[in-house]
């Protein structure tokens, strides 16, 4: 909702909103500029604490999101139409699924796609496997972290947006999807915190993808001109271009910017991906690619409500 900050700026930024969640970004920030060890060990100590108490939610909560989605897809209720009953598609299914991963797990499957197989396979779950099965393994793991439950749980939260919100018109924010929870209580205090929380984990989740795609970009333009800069400068070079990139094209609008950025993105990764089929060892890559499909549907189950819980570290 519109508001004035004083009697010049107008602005739809909600003041109880982005306060808070400032106040904790820059806490955040500051703590691990200023205190890096005591910071570490601080949040750390949280991650392992929320990882050894609530994984099993984690996994329960995407394997649910995964069922969820297939019933209302094969459903009646997956014929309900995200907008208005007369309105046509606003964009092209091409720039759709471009801005849906330029927009969600872009940078993410460019390191990840790569270092994950490399990290599974250094640090084998199944250490008296074989080398072949350790390969096998390091890929489904792979396809299980960035495969249909990883967008089960982009699709769940782009689903209760785009029907909240295009079908009951309510803001285009978090709170909204706990609309049949909350009632008009999301515009109270839940409703708020629930948005601070979900702007603060997008922010985070956002310098953390960013930060690595800083990383790896830099690692290959050294690579490939034969400049090397162990300073932090190349890196910090390399995230003012894309978050200025990433500005321009959001006050460009969604059908303008993003669309023709993302569809670049989208160009680029499509060449990139044929240039490593056909220069690299083609009939390899696609017989590896046909057997770690298979291999991963075949432990779709197994992998869906694994929570490790028969391992020796996490009995009491």
């Amino acid at each position: 909702m519109k508001m004035f900050w004083g009697n010049k700026i107008k602005t739809n930024l909600e003041r109880r909103i982005v306060v808070p969640s400032l106040v904790i970004i820059i806490v955040t920030v500051l703590g691990c500029m200023l205190v890096p060890e005591k910071a570490n060990a601080y949040l750390s100590g949280m991650k392992n604490y929320i990882f050894n108490e609530f994984s099993w939610v984690y996994i329960l909560s995407v394997a649910f999101f995964l069922i969820f989605l297939v019933i209302l897809s094969v459903g009646t209720l997956g014929d309900i139409r995200l907008g208005d009953d007369d309105e046509e598609p606003e964009f092209s299914f091409f720039s759709w699924v471009a801005m849906l991963f330029a927009a969600g797990m872009g940078i993410g499957l460019m390191y990840f796609g790569v270092a994950e197989p490399i990290l599974h396979y250094a640090v084998p779950l199944h250490s008296s496997a074989t080398p072949a099965i350790q390969e096998q393994e390091a890929m489904m793991n792979t396809l299980f972290h960035w495969g249909i439950h990883a967008w089960a749980i982009y699709g769940i939260i782009a689903l209760s947006l785009a029907y909240f919100g295009f079908r009951y018109r309510l803001p285009l924010t978090i709170r909204s999807g706990f609309y049949p929870i909350l009632k008009k209580d999301i515009n109270g205090f839940w409703g708020d915190l629930i948005d601070i929380i979900a702007l603060c984990a997008t922010i985070f989740g956002l310098t953390t993808t960013l930060g690595y795609g800083a990383l790896q970009l830099n690692a290959g333009l050294q690579s490939v001109t034969g400049y090397h800069d162990t300073s932090f400068t190349p890196i910090a070079v390399l995230i003012v271009i894309a978050v200025t990139m990433a500005i321009i094209s959001a006050i460009s609008g969604v059908g303008k910017g993003i669309r023709l950025l993302s569809q670049g993105n989208l160009i680029i990764a499509g060449i990139l991906m044929l240039f490593v089929l056909f220069t690299g060892p083609t009939v390899y890559v696609l017989s590896a690619f046909s057997q770690n499909i298979g291999y991963y549907l075949s432990h779709l189950v197994e992998l869906s409500f694994r929570t490790f819980a028969y391992d020796t570290t996490h009995k009491d």
